[in-house]
C-alpha cells in the first residue's frame, strides 16, 4: 500500500526485531528513507486492527531528507579509489613512486665514501640542441686521448665528434649497420659501436682524420638474447681497468651484461671469454621502466645506468646497490624542462655528467663544488 492511502493518524510501526512505536505514515516512509529496508517494516493502524500494512513507495517529501547510510559509504568508496587512481595516474606520471623507490633503496644501502653524489649535481648546459645531424641521436662516450665526446645517430648512421660544452666537431658516415645505437671508447683509436637490430658488437677505428667507416668487415660479436625487434641491445661502456665491456638490453627483459676477456681475444688471438649478467635478473634496480644506456665511471668503480622512460640516472655501487640519483625531470637540478628522450651517458673527466637526448639535445650536469669532493676540470690543467 502506497503511504499517501493509508488512513490519516497515528500508526504503530515496527521494525523486525524492535520495539514498535507511533509514526505517520510517511513519517514511517522517511524511516524506509533513513536507512531501513522497505521489506522489515510494517505500520498498524487503528483502523486496520490486528492486520499490518507492508509500506510501499516513498512520500513527495521528507524533513531533510536523509540519504541511507549505506549510500553514504558507497559514495566515499567511489571518491577514494577515484581519488587513489587520479593520484596513481599523476605519481605515475611525474615519476614519484620511482623515485621513492630508489630512494628507499640508496637509504637502506648506507652511504658510499666512492659515490658521486649526484643528488648535488646542477645542470649547466640545459637543452643545447645539436646541429647539423640526422635523427634519432643515441649513446655517449668520453674518450680522454681526445678531450671528446662520441655520439651516434642511426638516420642516417653517423658519429659525431662533441666538444665537452656540446659543439660539433665533424660528422663521420657508417656504412655497413641497420640500427646504429650505441659507442664506448676503448682505447686509442679504437671503439665499439652497438647495432641494436642484429645485436652486433663491432669494432671500429676513429682515427684523426677518418672521414667514413665501413662496418661490414670489422671484428664483431654477436649477442643475440631475448630478440625482440627495436628492443634489443641499447647501451654500452668499456671498463679500461678491469677489461671488461658492458652491454645493456632495453627492455622485455631488461639486462646488464658483462664480457670479460675481450682485449685478451683481439690482442694475444687466446680465447678466454666470458659472458655474464652483472646484474642478476629481477635486481631491485628494476624499478625502472626501461635501460637506454650507461656509463662505467672507473675512478669509483660504479656504474650510472640511464632509463628514457623513467627519466632517471641511477648509480650503482660495486655491491650492484643503487647508491644516487639524478633525476631528469623539470624543476630538478636546475632543469627547466623534462628531458624528452635521454639516449646516452658519459663522465668527463672533472666528474661531469653528460646526457644526450632526442631530438638532438645536449645536456651537462655540473658536480657540487665542496669540500672534500675532488673534482679536476680541464680549464684547471691548461686543457681546452
Amino acid at each position: 500500500m502506497n503511504p499517501k492511502n493509508l488512513p490519516a493518524g497515528s500508526f504503530q510501526f515496527q521494525v523486525h526485531g524492535a520495539r514498535p512505536g507511533p509514526a505517520s505514515a510517511p513519517d514511517a516512509a522517511c524511516a524506509v528513507l533513513a536507512g531501513t529496508p522497505p521489506e522489515s517494516l510494517v505500520a498498524f493502524s487503528p483502523e486496520l486492527p490486528g492486520k499490518p500494512v507492508r509500506l510501499f513507495g516513498l512520500p513527495a517529501s521528507c524533513p531533510d531528507r536523509p540519504r541511507p547510510r549505506t549510500a553514504h559509504l558507497r559514495r566515499h568508496i567511489v571518491l577514494a579509489l577515484m581519488l587513489a587512481g587520479l593520484l596513481g595516474f599523476v605519481g605515475i606520471s611525474l615519476g614519484w613512486f620511482e623515485i621513492a623507490i630508489h630512494r628507499l633503496l640508496i637509504s637502506a644501502a648506507g652511504e658510499s665514501p666512492a659515490r658521486l653524489g649526484l643528488e648535488h649535481y646542477r645542470v649547466g648546459i640545459d637543452a643545447l640542441p645539436l646541429a647539423d645531424l640526422g635523427k634519432n641521436l643515441s649513446g655517449l662516450t668520453y674518450s680522454p686521448e681526445r678531450n671528446s665526446l662520441f655520439t651516434v645517430v642511426n638516420r642516417p648512421a653517423q658519429i659525431a665528434e662533441l666538444t665537452l660544452d656540446g659543439r660539433l666537431k665533424r660528422i663521420i658516415p657508417v656504412r655497413g649497420v641497420s640500427d646504429l645505437e650505441g659507442i664506448t671508447h676503448m682505447r686509442g683509436d679504437e671503439f665499439f659501436i652497438v647495432d641494436e637490430r642484429t645485436q652486433q658488437l663491432i669494432l671500429v677505428e676513429i682515427g684523426e682524420s677518418r672521414s667514413e667507416i665501413d662496418a661490414r668487415n670489422r671484428p664483431r660479436l654477436g649477442l643475440a638474447f631475448d630478440l625482440t625487434g627495436n628492443r634489443g641491445l641499447e647501451g654500452i661502456s668499456w671498463d679500461q681497468t678491469g677489461k671488461r665491456l658492458f652491454v645493456v638490453k632495453e627492455k622485455r627483459p631488461l639486462r646488464l651484461f658483462e664480457l670479460s676477456g675481450l682485449a685478451t681475444t683481439l690482442d694475444e688471438g687466446w680465447l678466454d671469454m666470458q659472458i655474464g649478467e652483472w646484474l642478476p635478473y629481477g635486481s631491485l634496480v628494476w624499478p625502472l621502466r626501461d635501460l637506454s644506456s650507461l656509463t662505467y665511471h672507473e675512478d669509483s668503480g660504479n656504474m650510472l645506468v640511464l632509463s628514457d622512460e623513467s627519466r632517471l640516472v641511477v648509480e650503482l655501487g660495486p655491491q650492484r646497490r643503487p647508491s644516487g640519483l639524478l633525476v631528469l625531470r623539470r624543476g630538478w637540478h636546475g632543469l627547466k624542462a623534462d628531458v624528452p628522450q635521454a639516449e646516452g651517458i658519459a663522465v668527463g673527466p672533472g666528474g661531469e655528467i653528460f646526457v644526450v637526448s632526442e631530438p638532438n639535445l645536449f645536456y651537462r650536469f655540473d658536480p657540487p663544488r665542496t669540500p672534500g669532493i675532488k673534482t679536476t676540470h680541464p680549464s684547471e690543467t691548461g686543457e681546452r
